[in-house]
């Protein structure tokens, strides 16, 4: 039986009016449209699915056998907590805070190279802000419940002028710039040229500086020059569940001292489920 999920009941007709709106405010928007999602397609193909969390959070997280929202959990790396959870959710989606449960909100991650260990040391950033053990799902358990956001769509509101796309039919829709309807005024630039991060990712595509083979170094590449393009950001509908949904699992410290019991019942879970584990002393 199909799984049903709240957040996507109506998001395909969302998004197709997204897109409507699209083709009729950036020119040629049917050219650079189909580039962006023919690369995305590319890449999500090659890439993996990732998250990230802190060491001292896998006892809660092997205890329950899922991996939470932080609607759920509390914990949250973003500004705003909550609160801003609610918002960027209700525009991302379309829908109205009072017709969501915790567990109806997505969890948060990104795509990025099959190799564990290249990801985890090209996104060090990650490690700082969300942790030091690195969760790599089965890729194709998610690919009909998994959202595709380029950049931080919690950045300076930049999820009132987007809409995810679903990795499983990538459409530019997911790229900042035009309002998708829920927002305040966007700055007077994007208001006059709303194509303009359209135009320069397809730049950076057809010049091949940014590649199938290097995707996962985007901030490194071009992120410096324009800060919208940092990441591949992934939305993870429904539960994750351990058992079912993880592949393996990297956990990156200097030591391990203090915490042996933690590592062992890591271990143990790991052994009994199937999941790979994988220890790298730093």
């Amino acid at each position: 039986m199909e799984q049903k999920f709240k957040l996507l009941e109506n998001f395909d007709n969302y998004q197709s009016e997204y897109i409507s709106k699209l083709s009729g405010k950036i020119p040629h928007y049917e050219v650079v449209g189909p580039i962006i999602s023919l690369f995305l397609n590319r890449i999500i193909r090659n890439g993996a699915f990732y998250m990230n969390v802190h060491f001292e959070d896998l006892a809660a997280i092997l205890s329950d056998g899922e991996l939470k929202s932080n609607m759920i959990t509390g914990n949250s790396a973003t500004v705003g907590g909550e609160k801003s959870r609610i918002e960027s959710t209700c525009a991302m989606y379309n829908v109205r805070e009072e017709d969501l449960k915790p567990e109806d909100y997505p969890k948060f991650g990104y795509l990025s190279c099959a190799d564990t260990r290249i990801n985890f040391f090209t996104n060090l950033d990650y490690v700082y802000q969300y942790g030091d053990v690195v969760f790599r799902f089965k890729k194709e358990n998610l690919l009909h419940r998994t959202m595709l956001v380029i950049g931080d769509s919690m950045n300076f509101g930049h999820f009132y002028a987007l809409v995810p796309t679903r990795v499983s039919y990538p459409l530019a829709s997911c790229i900042y710039g035009l309002s998708n309807g829920h927002s305040v005024s966007l700055s007077a630039g994007f208001e006059r040229n709303p194509g303009s991060l359209w135009y320069y990712f397809v730049e950076k595509i057809l010049a091949k500086e940014i590649t199938t083979d290097n995707f996962y170094r985007m901030q490194d590449i071009i992120g410096s020059e324009n800060p919208y393009f940092d990441f591949f950001e992934l939305q993870y509908i429904g539960p994750l569940m351990l058992k079912n949904d993880v592949e393996c699992i990297d956990i990156f410290r200097k030591n391990f001292e203090g915490r042996e019991d933690l590592l062992k019942t890591t271990e143990e879970y790991c052994k009994s489920t199937g999941i790979q584990l994988n220890l790298h002393e730093l």
